[in-house]
């Protein structure tokens, strides 16, 4: 299945750059370069898109005027060679937001998570025709300028760091301006557990239990004193194979 995707770009340097970062991408299809919204526009309303790639300072509308003029615009990756547009263009829920100049590595995770968000666009629209609940097995944060998506399954433990947490996978970390108590909320409870008043960790993740330590994921993690007992409780109870 290919990702469909066109250019709005009006430096014919930069939109040769991206075509070529986008001809390495197997899944990536090329369908027309723009060198200006108006004409980008009118081509989205007459075909199927998945992706617009487009510059902000564009001539006559910034490619933020044209998305917003969109009834159900596609996934969108803003270029900008100006960093202060980025809180714009998350409030239009774009997929990312790249600062030239743009390296192949950013601009590949930039298009694996519009490939993402798009794949779960789809999915949940499919159940919304089917009747189905759509699968909540995952969230959003927004981090460095970016929003990036969570796997409940992936997380191993969420940590409190002053006004942010801190959420580890076993591929990666991430930093997001959010509190402990409003992250938990939105966690399944039967899958995950506070061991600390900084730490909730992914109870399908431990390995071991012992005194006031817990390893998960590979992490040694402290045990709270005021947490032991529940933690041990749950965890652990019931669970003791015996002789």
């Amino acid at each position: 299945m290919n990702f469909r995707c066109i250019v709005v770009e009006d430096k014919e340097m930069d939109s040769d750059l991206i075509g070529m970062f986008i001809k390495k991408i197997d899944f990536l299809s090329l369908e027309k370069v723009f060198n200006n919204a108006i004409e980008a526009q009118k081509y989205i309303l007459d075909n199927e898109i998945d992706l617009i790639i487009s510059d902000i300072m564009l001539p006559d509308i910034t490619g933020l005027e044209m998305i917003k003029t969109l009834k159900n615009p596609p996934q969108v990756i803003f270029t900008t060679s100006f960093p202060d547009f980025a809180v714009d263009g998350f409030e239009l829920s774009a997929a990312d937001y790249l600062v030239k100049p743009i390296r192949f590595e950013r601009f590949l995770k930039a298009i694996n998570r519009a490939w993402e968000m798009h794949k779960s666009h789809d999915a949940a629209s499919s159940s919304q025709k089917t009747g189905q609940e759509p699968k909540n097995d995952h969230f959003f944060i927004r981090s460095e300028f970016s929003f990036i998506k969570i796997f409940y399954n992936d997380i191993i433990y969420i940590q409190s760091v002053k006004d942010y947490v801190r959420i580890v996978t076993a591929a990666e970390s991430h930093l997001t301006a959010m509190n402990l108590i409003a992250i938990e909320e939105k966690l399944p409870k039967t899958d995950f557990i506070r061991i600390h008043r900084s730490l909730i960790i992914n109870q399908n993740k431990i390995e071991a239990l012992k005194n006031n330590e817990v390893t998960v994921g590979g992490h040694l993690l402290s045990l709270g004193k005021n947490y032991r007992d529940s933690v041990y409780e749950a965890v652990v109870n019931n669970k003791i194979l015996k002789r």
